[in-house]
């Protein structure tokens, strides 16, 4: 009976012994049979007396016909005890065989010398077994009883060689590790070759450095091991394409030749390296820093590298390096160099490209623009673009020409020669995007701007309408057209831009006294979070289904509020915090999750409180420990409050410590910076708690806080005179960026390894800008000035993808000099009371 009959009869005898044990009730239970069928193998018994390579016919047969590897042993004492069959020469190995339902023949070769098979005498008791194995092991088959004789003729006895399979890729010099059998120890010579088809031609193999020759080798009846080098590079193989079909055959003599010995396929790859690529800094890049490492892709089958460097097209060779970098130690300012790697191994060289880069400084000046006319003229916020574009927003007084001299020069007059908004995009190369205005009242003023993914921004300011003034005209002559009036003193605005600049919506909140708003920040989905302060009370979303009406405790007091805003413009949901005195809101951080961080300051004459989410699970109450203290809190999407901290130190009113901007990370981490008084304790009675110390009155400090609010570091900033810094920006690995404005001079990151000492150039009763870059971990990377012989300072900043840095801010100085000593230094020149600027820094 064949094997695919034997299934069949199995399996229906076994359904009919299970539907029998289940007829008690006369009934039938049905067993669905799901049958991964095994494979079976019979084995052909070979015919004569057989020795040295002997060939096994079996046959492979699965109803599922998939591929088998099998298991091929030997038996020399009736099938008790069963070995691992050595693979002789020829064959079809033992692994992805084929299989069918009616049966495929596969042969086996099985050298029986090497396995020491009757080899004192003849053996007539030889079986072969071949057990398969596809998913699970199939049914194996054996022989009959066959005779084998490698019994040697008087005289001599002929030796053997066992030959390894070298592991892994192989190149040039392969070792060969073999054994050298020989029963009557004779020394031996071998005669090694090669084959790149698996078997079917024969090459005699070049011998490499490093091996033991090829004669007068050692030999004895148990094995000696021994090393054959082969030089493949000399043969030419796998020179072009890579080749995994190569075998070894050693064939030992003595007086006579013996039985050789074969390896199993393995590959050899021979190719030259692949080109270096990816160079750091990568060709063309201008503004390299000094103390920069080349480096560049790992090229595949490279032993090493050989670079070339200096200051000329055809660079000098310089070192051979081991692995992908090279430091070319300190380079030259304002320089241009040039380099090539050439990859190496044994099989020859890569081509290579010539690369090259322009040395600069972090933080140097890339460019900077100027506005301004006869009156006030002051950038007071920026917001950056993935594609290197930046918004900027501030005000204006009279006639301003933004972008002079480009295609999209834009002229702005201000209604009755009034401060009104600014708003403005500037393209990555410095040229003006649009630039548009809104206005009419006494003061109008943006103060914080939000970039949106579509293009369009986000503003937020204030305006103010005296009775014998005009409303607020947003969008003027366009289809949005908006009006907006005051219904007291100042009141706030938060407007949308449309990415070539028209309005898509402007709405207000007010009340009977001031209402400012002083930070937006953008969420995915177009809405917004709004944070500002409040005198007495404030209506937000007025006329909507979501009005909030907020008021303080006491009409001298100021309250901060925080707002959601829909994608329309109208108002999603309010909150507010309050205290004793003053709680004062000057920035805001949205997360992804559309959770909110919020910074600024409370207290009052003497000390103060601020209660957050009064009368909510949350409700948290800070107390200054002077005057003004600093707080920093985290506000769910919902407008519940996540948590509230606090840091200062104890001053006189109306000195006090105060944070004036905040960025976030999208894990939640948060940035602050502000100035502070005589000293401020931050992250109090946590583990990292720090006191930070001004010397002489007011300095610059700079905190990082984890996302559950407890402190991460704080770094304070200053010198002989006071500093401030105004807007902070967080990049996306962490590191922040810093500006602000300080007199006399200030030393940023004091102690430490960039430590850095800048000079206002103007009197001592004259600030200068500062721009600063800190890392992760709170050190300093570097820090720059700009400013001339009046006062200059940096308002707003933003970060670009790419770790550069936009600036934004104001300048009275007549020679406002940015990136002093760099390529690219420029120097502005204020036509009036004060000039608008926007400038870009490189990382």
């Amino acid at each position: 009976m064949n094997a695919k009959k034997t299934l069949y009869s199995c399996l229906l005898v076994a359904a009919l012994i299970i539907t029998t044990g289940c007829s008690r009730k006369k009934s039938f239970i049905y067993i669905p049979l799901v049958v991964d069928n095994p494979t079976y193998a019979l084995v052909q018994t070979p015919s004569g007396l057989q020795s040295g390579n002997v060939s096994i016919t079996y046959t492979l047969t699965d109803l599922d016909a998939n591929p088998s590897d099998v298991m091929v042993q030997y038996s020399v004492d009736g099938g008790a005890n069963w070995n691992s069959a050595t693979r002789g020469d020829g064959g079809e190995g033992t692994v992805d065989l084929t299989t069918s339902k009616g049966g495929t023949d596969h042969t086996f070769i099985w050298n029986s010398l090497i396995d020491r098979v009757a080899l004192g005498m003849q053996d007539d008791n030889v079986r072969i077994k071949v057990t398969p194995f596809s998913s699970a092991q199939g049914f194996a088959g054996t022989s009959n009883d066959f005779s084998v004789n490698n019994v040697q003729p008087p005289g001599n006895r002929p030796p053997m060689a066992g030959v390894t399979t070298p592991a892994g890729i192989q190149s040039g010099n392969v070792s060969i590790i073999y054994k050298l059998y020989d029963d009557d120890n004779d020394n031996c010579s071998i005669l090694v070759e090669y084959t790149l088809d698996t078997g079917g031609n024969w090459q005699i193999a070049t011998e490499g450095t490093g091996g033991e020759g090829v004669s007068d080798l050692t030999a004895s009846s148990a094995g000696i091991v021994h090393t054959f080098v082969w030089d493949s590079l000399t043969d030419g193989v796998a020179t072009s394409s890579l080749e995994n079909s190569v075998r070894i055959r050693i064939t030992p003599s003595d007086t006579a030749p013996g039985e050789p010995g074969f390896t199993d396929l393995f590959t050899v790859d021979n190719r030259s390296p692949e080109t270096p690529a990816n160079p750091s800094p990568y060709d063309g890049e201008i503004n390299v820093a000094l103390n920069t490492i080349l480096d560049w892709d790992n090229s595949a089958r490279a032993d090493g590298y050989y670079v070339f460097f200096g200051n000329s097209s055809d660079p000098p060779y310089v070192s051979t390096v081991s692995d992908s970098s090279y430091d070319p130690g300190a380079l030259d300012y304002l320089t241009s160099y040039y380099w090539k790697v050439i990859a190496y191994n044994a099989a020859g060289n890569s081509s290579t490209t010539l690369w090259s880069f322009y040395t600069g400084e972090p933080g140097s000046l890339v460019w900077v623009k100027g506005a301004g006319g006869i009156s006030g003229d002051k950038g007071c916020c920026v917001s950056a673009f993935p594609d290197g574009s930046a918004a900027v927003a501030g005000y204006f007084s009279r006639t301003v020409t933004f972008g002079a001299g480009d295609d999209n020069q834009t002229v702005l007059s201000s209604a009755d020669n009034s401060a009104d908004i600014l708003v403005a995009k500037y393209n990555p190369d410095g040229t003006l995007g649009w630039a548009t205005s809104a206005g009419g009242g006494v003061t109008d003023i943006a103060i914080d701007i939000a970039a949106l993914p579509d293009g369009s921004v986000l503003v937020v300011g204030h305006f103010e309408e005296l009775g014998f003034m005009a409303p607020v005209v947003f969008g003027e002559g366009e289809d949005n057209e908006t009006v907006l009036h005051s219904s007291g003193y100042y009141d706030m605005f938060i407007a949308r831009y449309n990415p070539g600049g028209t309005l898509a919506w402007a709405t207000s909140a007010g009340g009977p006294e001031d209402v400012k708003g002083r930070g937006v920040s953008a969420l995915s989905d177009g809405s917004s979070l709004v944070t500002g302060y409040f005198r007495e009370t404030v209506t937000l979303g007025a006329g909507e289904d979501n009005e909030a009406v907020l008021n303080t405790s006491g009409p001298d007091q100021i309250d901060l509020f925080i707002a959601r805003y829909n994608a329309d413009g109208t108002l999603a949901w309010a909150r507010q915090a309050n205290g004793t005195k003053y709680v004062y809101s000057e920035g805001i951080a949205a997360l992804p999750d559309g959770s909110a961080l919020i910074t600024g300051r409370f207290g009052g004459p003497s000390t103060g409180n601020a209660t957050f989410d009064k009368g909510e699970a949350n409700e948290t109450v800070l107390t200054s420990a002077g005057a003004l203290d600093i707080f920093v809190a985290r506000y769910n999407s919902d407008g519940t409050l996540a948590w509230a901290k606090r840091a200062g130190g104890v001053e006189v009113f109306p000195f006090g410590d105060s944070a004036h901007d905040i960025a976030s990370l999208p894990d939640g981490s948060a940035f602050i910076t502000g100035s502070f008084y005589d000293n401020a304790t931050f992250g109090l009675g946590e583990t990292n708690e720090i006191t930070l110390y001004s010397p002489n009155r007011l300095d610059i400090f700079v905190a990082r806080y984890n996302p559950d609010g407890t402190l991460a570091w704080a770094k304070r900033a200053g010198g002989r005179s006071e500093g401030w810094g105004l807007s902070i920006a967080a990049l996306a690995d962490g590191s922040t960026l810093v500006t602000g404005g300080f007199y006399d001079n200030a030393t940023f990151g004091q102690g430490e390894n960039n430590e850095t000492l800048i000079y206002a150039v103007g009197p001592s009763n004259e600030q200068d800008i500062f721009i600063a870059r800190y890392n992760p971990d709170g050190m300093l990377a570097w820090a720059k000035r700009a400013g001339g012989s009046a006062s200059d300072h940096g308002k707003g900043v933003a970060a670009l993808p790419d770790g550069s840095a936009m600036l934004t801010g104001v300048f009275w100085s007549s020679d406002a000099t940015f990136g002093p000593g760099e390529e690219n230094e420029t120097i502005l020149t204020s036509a009036g009371e004060g000039d608008f600027f926007i400038a870009k820094f490189n990382p």
